[in-house]
């Protein structure tokens, strides 16, 4: 039943450009779609899942990488500023945390009504995203 797969950690594997080519190979030849999330600026995902045509996206903003209300908005502010700029953004945030939710509730009137809307990776990732799951970058938003 997956769909695709994502590396929450792993940091050692997605900078390993052997491992990579196995993993993302495997994705490949299954269908699946790849996200890194990113946990090291090292990562080899992207240019090898290009290399394979493996459908691919990486996280942009890591809500609560920090867990304190604060901060949480702030990177909800830089999702926006992302969305805007590229029509979307691939965000990522913890299970486990009541707060990440609570915030998300509390935001989510105020993000329909400028135009935000959550849509899901995997069409992203294949490219059939409906116009409405893609905010159009504004520049009354920038």
């Amino acid at each position: 039943y997956l769909i695709g797969v994502n590396n929450h950690m792993g940091s050692r594997a997605t900078a390993d450009p052997r491992i990579m080519q196995v993993v993302l190979g495997e994705l490949s030849r299954d269908g699946l779609f790849f996200l890194d999330s990113r946990t090291t600026a090292d990562s080899v995902a992207r240019p090898i899942a290009e290399r394979l045509g493996l459908p691919f996206a990486e996280r942009e903003v890591f809500l609560d990488n920090l867990q304190t209300r604060e901060a949480i908005l702030d990177a909800w502010k830089s999702a926006e500023k992302v969305a805007d700029a590229r029509g979307y953004a691939v965000m990522i945030g913890h299970v486990w945390t009541d707060l990440l939710p609570k915030i998300l509730k509390e935001l989510y009137p105020q993000l329909v009504d400028h135009g935000y809307v959550f849509g899901r990776l995997s069409d992203l990732v294949a490219g059939t995203a409906s116009d409405t799951s893609r905010r159009q970058p504004s520049r009354e938003n920038r």
